[in-house]
């Protein structure tokens, strides 16, 4: 962008619902460049603006109650995706993400992870958790059985019957 205000115009225009009804007013007189707010010349006050008005005022305190609040209830996969994504805005160190991570996982898994050489980092145990879901669905899949049916054993009665033979001779 050659500067600022072609930035902050662009960001605008790429904005919909409450947030570009937020900057409409600073559109005025955008067309002239005459007494424009510094919020529409100087793209470090736009960014700003923005993460005051619609920004997280404490992401931290968010994402702490928001992971104590998540829980394990699809796949463990998903889980640890949104458990990591939460975790990104904590300061919390290796354990104690790890002990926040065991207690939303389903009893199944935690009985199992206890029976299994202990996992030092966030990594290994949510891959030693994946694992251990993995087989549990595996072996809990319902198994196809073939039905195997033999014909000659069992006469067929709905078949076409011809004559009937004569035994008065």
């Amino acid at each position: 962008f050659p500067d600022d205000k072609s930035k902050v115009i662009y960001a605008i225009t790429n904005m919909g619902g409450i947030a570009l009804k937020y900057f409409q007013p600073y559109l005025t007189n955008l067309d002239t460049n005459i007494n424009l707010p510094e919020v529409i010349t100087n793209y470090q006050v736009f960014k700003k603006t923005v993460i005051e008005a619609f920004g997280d005022s404490n992401p931290a305190v968010n994402a702490e109650t928001m992971l104590r609040n998540l829980k394990h209830v699809g796949p463990v996969s998903i889980y640890a995706t949104e458990f990591r994504q939460i975790s990104m805005d904590l300061t919390w160190n290796d354990s104690t993400l790890m002990a926040q991570f065991k207690l939303q996982l389903k009893d199944f898994i935690v009985r199992e992870l206890a029976r299994r050489p202990e996992c030092h980092t966030l990594d290994e145990l949510i891959k030693a958790s994946i694992e251990i879901e993995n087989v549990f669905t595996s072996t809990r899949q319902p198994r196809t059985q073939t039905k195997y049916t033999s014909t000659s054993n069992h006469p067929n009665f709905n078949r076409e019957r011809g004559e009937p033979m004569d035994v008065s001779s």
